[in-house]
Parts: structure tokens; C-alpha cells; sequence
């Protein structure tokens, strides 16, 4: 079995893209990642639970985006946003986000 996968993602408006190695995801374990502009004082990070596909329409997806670019993905992770916390420095830093 796999340790883990190099996970690449960018969301349908592009606002989402990240480049992460993903370890082997056990049921019951969440994932999160953070990001942050230091220039604008600006950050998020992004949590709740993990799957990896090896086939199926995000698998075949993944390896779609990848072809011509990278090696053949062994899975395309899939991350359910189920909470987003604010990096920004002050009194929301670390609260859950809110538009």
C-alpha cells in the first residue's frame, strides 16, 4: 500500500490551488490545509475529511488534468470543506470564517 499521494488541486473559479503530499488516509481522519498571502495579511485553512479515489470520475478526472503534465496519478484525493478558520492577524485570528 501506498504511504501517501502528491495531491494538486484547482477549484472550478481557480481561487483553491495547492500542491500537497497526502498521506495514506485511515476512515476517520481529517485533513487540513492552510495558505496564506504575507504580503496582504491574508490566510485560511481548510478542514474536514479526506477520501482517495483510484477509479471512478475523480480518478479519471485527475489523470485528465495530469496528462501532458505530470506522471499518472495513483489517486485523486477529494477533501470535503467541511470548515474554514481565518489566519488573518487579530481578533478573528483562528475563527471559523465567515463572509
Amino acid at each position: 500500500m501506498a504511504r501517501g499521494v502528491q495531491l494538486q488541486a484547482v477549484s472550478d473559479d481557480g481561487s483553491l490551488n495547492f500542491d500537497v503530499y497526502i498521506f495514506n488516509v485511515q476512515p476517520g481522519v481529517s485533513f487540513d490545509y492552510a495558505t496564506a498571502n504575507a504580503k496582504a495579511l491574508k490566510g485560511f485553512r481548510f478542514g474536514g475529511p479526506a477520501k482517495l479515489y483510484t477509479d471512478g470520475p475523480y480518478y479519471e478526472q485527475a489523470k485528465e488534468w495530469a496528462t501532458g503534465k505530470f506522471p499518472v496519478p495513483k489517486a485523486a484525493g477529494i477533501i470535503t470543506i467541511e470548515k474554514i478558520w481565518t489566519l488573518d492577524p487579530g481578533p478573528k485570528a483562528g475563527k471559523i470564517f465567515e463572509e
